[in-house]
Order: structure tokens, then C-alpha cells, then sequence
């Protein structure tokens, strides 16, 4: 368990996962869902899809996730819309189900890269391409071997990023 970062920039629901508080992060979004708005639903869905999904409860977790891919969409929410994409390519991988993962997570970054958001892209693109490489790892690992590499160095990209973001907000 990490210790609580109350200067943390992180959200609250986030932080409680980071802490190890499981249980709370998911009653807080039980008590959140159909109560403030649907962009808040959005992220209870993807929270408790991802819940879900850690546990082994993957008809629970695809539920979630399809939720929240429908809700994104009718919100027109592309972020939404590529983060479910992910969590439904992450179950299908706890699966087992390589092929369907990668069509999901393909899905995603296809959709990701169509962001205007540099930082966004560069970070998500880095976690989407790292879950194709643990996909294709056994099967074609000279392609696993260029996704991982790829997402190192977009990783390496977004922290040089963010470090000049957080050295432009002290000025």
C-alpha cells in the first residue's frame, strides 16, 4: 500500500486505487453511478469495469466497459470512447482471446491517434502499445520486441513532456 499524497494532482478515485483502497474506490463509484451526470458515469463504468477485471469477473467487466463505450459514444466523448475500447480489449486478454484483444486495443489507438492532444496521445499510445506487445509477446515476439520498444520511447516522450509541462507552471 502507498501512502497517501494529499498534493497529489491525481483524482481522488485514482489516488484510492494507487492507496490500495479497493473496496472504497468501488463503493465510491457505486454511490456516484446515475447520481451527477453522465461524464461522471463514464468514469464509474471504466472504474468499475477496470474492478472488475482485477478480480477474474470478466461478464461483469465487459458489461461495464460496454456501458461505458455506449455512454461515450452518445455523449460523443472520444477519450471515453478509446479508454472503453482499451478495457474491453484488457478483458478480452484476461481471457485469453489474443485476437479480440487486439482488435479492441487496434480500435483504440486508431481512434488515438486522431486526438489533437499531444501529451494524451503520447501517454495512452505508450499503455495501448504496450498491451499489444503482452499480447503478441508469445505468438510474434520480433513484432512484441518493436511494439515494446516503441512504447518505451513514447513513455521516455511523455515524460520529457510533462517535465517541461510542470517546469512552464512554476513560471
Amino acid at each position: 500500500m502507498v501512502a497517501p499524497e494529499p498534493q497529489s494532482d491525481e483524482e481522488l478515485h485514482h489516488q484510492l486505487g494507487l492507496w490500495g483502497y479497493y473496496a472504497e474506490q468501488e463503493n465510491l463509484y457505486n454511490a456516484l453511478l446515475s447520481k451527477i451526470d453522465f461524464p461522471i458515469d463514464t468514469v464509474c463504468y471504466n472504474g468499475l469495469g477496470n474492478i472488475a477485471d482485477s478480480r477474474g469477473e470478466l461478464d461483469k467487466a465487459t458489461h461495464y466497459h460496454q456501458q461505458h463505450l455506449e455512454l461515450s459514444k452518445k455523449l460523443g466523448d472520444r477519450q471515453g470512447e478509446w479508454m472503453a475500447l482499451t478495457g474491453l480489449g484488457n478483458v478480452e486478454k484476461s481471457r485469453g482471446r489474443w485476437k479480440e484483444a487486439i482488435t479492441y486495443y487496434r480500435q483504440a489507438l486508431n481512434m488515438l491517434e486522431d486526438s489533437q492532444d499531444l501529451a494524451k496521445l503520447t501517454q495512452s499510445g505508450a499503455i495501448l502499445l504496450g498491451n499489444l506487445a503482452n499480447v503478441w509477446r508469445y505468438h510474434k515476439p520480433d513484432e512484441a520486441l518493436q511494439l515494446a520498444t516503441a512504447a518505451l520511447e513514447q513513455f521516455q516522450t511523455f515524460s520529457s513532456l510533462t517535465h517541461v509541462e510542470r517546469k512552464t507552471r512554476q513560471l
